[in-house]
This record gives C-alpha cells, structure tokens and sequence, in this order.
C-alpha cells in the first residue's frame, strides 16, 4: 500500500485514500474521483471500493468515498458500512449517492453510518438532511469546455446488457427521419470520456438510462430524457424528463435545458474541496 505519510514541514501527513468503483468498464465509475480534479498536500491513491476486505485498508490514512452510486445499494452497502464503522482517521463522502433499486421519487431513506462520516456531501438534493448537495465532480472535466456543433436530433447513451437500451432503440425508432449517435457507458479513462461527451454534445436531444448520461447532458445544456432504473435518477437538482415508451413525446415537449447548471456544479465541487482540506489536514 505504500507510505502512509508525507512529511510536510514539521509535519506527518496522512496518505489520503479514495475510495470509489475502479474495477469496471463503466467510464462514469472511473471519472467520479475527486483526486482527478484537485490537489492534496499528501500522498494519495484510488482504490476499488470492493477490494476492501480488511482493515488494513484504514489504517493511518484520511478516506474520501464517491463518487457514485454508493448508498442503500446492495452491491455497495456492506463496503460502505466497514468504511464507516471502522474507520481509524477522517472520512468523507465526496458525490456519491441514492441508488436503491426500489425507483421512487419520494423522500429517500439514508442508513445510519453516514451519519459516521466527518464530511458529508452527497449527490442528493432537496432530501431535507443535514448534509451539503455536492454534484458529481465528473463536472470539472475539461472537456465541457469545449463547444461542439450539434450534428444529430438526438444521441442515445446506453448503459448496462443491450436489453436495458432495447427500450430507448424503440422510441428513437419512432422519431420522424430519426438522426442519432449510439454510445455506451464503456470505457476506462479521460480518452473514452472525451469520446461520450463530445457525442453527447453533437445532439440536440439526449435519451438514457444512465445516471452520468443524465447528469452529463444537462451539464452539456441539453434536453434529456431518463429510462430511470433505480432511486438515482430522483435527486438531481437539475431533473430531466422521466419517461418511458408510452409518454416519450409528451416529455420530449416538456424537457428543459439548465445553461447554469454547469457553473453551479463546479462551484459547490470547489467549495467542498476547500471544506475537505480542513478536513483532512487536521
């Protein structure tokens, strides 16, 4: 695992360790770390949220978790518990948030054990806790600086096996003269990511049922529409349409577009990060 600490004037920093899902071909898991975007005055390293099998993974190191679909998710749940429960320095959560599979739109349940957290910033907004909303922080990317020139009606951004897009295929199919890019949440660095964003930013409209694909087209300035599969897609500040095959086109008349959004998600991101230094400094 490395050194745990870097000596800083009279100092002995904690290596600082974030925890967040690495293992996978999922590009909006790999670019929601916190460590792409900012600096620490310490040692850091990303580490797979289910490679934690002990508490060696803990020890004499500060923890941030997210981002991602971290919470009340029964793939993530006892990872997270461990982290929380046994953590031996400072612990924050950084982005992450709601992802039960029950899709509801009503007030989510959050466990207990965030409550452990020392920082905490979640994803989530307008859920009346005692937390701050801290989007995702994919936002600080620079590739939405960059202005595409829309070439398509619409792009479809598919997460998951091709059953799960089969859905969005269908209603694409009914668009008149239908013009539209295809793209998967594959990939595993900044690359792929410039690759997504730059077909999403060709589109005028964007269909998905991936959380990122929300989050991303938004942030882009575009109108989006949502096959929603879990709690995920209810808690964004900036809501797309929630749709499916039978009210598509009522929503596609309805969606909106969210020109601050961007400034505003990198904004909060930037006033976390200075929140987490105190944090993790101390």
């Amino acid at each position: 695992m490395g050194n745990q600490y870097l000596k800083q004037g009279n100092k002995l920093r904690r290596k600082i360790i974030n925890f967040h899902r690495t293992d996978c071909n999922n590009i909006g898991d790999i670019i929601c770390s916190p460590l792409l975007y900012y600096n620490f005055p310490s040692e850091t390293e990303e580490v797979d949220i289910m490679q934690i099998t002990g508490q060696k993974w803990l020890e004499n190191a500060d923890i941030i978790v997210g981002g991602g679909g971290l919470i009340s998710c029964d793939f993530f749940e006892r990872k997270m518990k461990f982290i929380a429960e046994n953590k031996k320095s400072k612990a924050i959560l950084w982005g992450a948030g709601h992802n039960d599979w029950q899709i509801s739109d009503s007030k989510f349940t959050y466990p207990d054990y965030i409550k452990k957290f020392d920082l905490i910033g979640l994803r989530d907004y307008n859920q009346d806790l005692d937390y701050e909303y801290v989007p995702c922080v994919s936002c600080k990317s620079h590739w939405f600086d960059i202005k595409y020139e829309v070439k398509f009606e619409f792009a479809i951004f598919g997460h998951g096996a091709p059953i799960r897009v089969k859905e969005i295929l269908e209603v694409a199919s009914k668009f008149d003269n239908p013009q539209f890019a295809f793209i998967t949440n594959k990939g595993t660095d900044d690359a792929a990511f410039g690759k997504v964003i730059r077909v999403l930013g060709e589109a005028e409209v964007i269909l998905t049922n991936s959380y990122h694909g929300m989050y991303w087209g938004i942030l882009l300035g575009k109108k989006v529409l949502v096959f929603p599969s879990s709690s995920k897609f209810y808690s964004l500040k900036y809501g797309a349409e929630i749709c499916d095959a039978s009210n598509w086109k009522l929503k596609l008349n309805q969606a909106k577009t969210y020109p601050e959004a961007l400034e505003e998600c990198r904004f909060l991101n930037n006033k976390f990060y200075e929140k987490s230094l105190e944090v993790t400094c101390t």
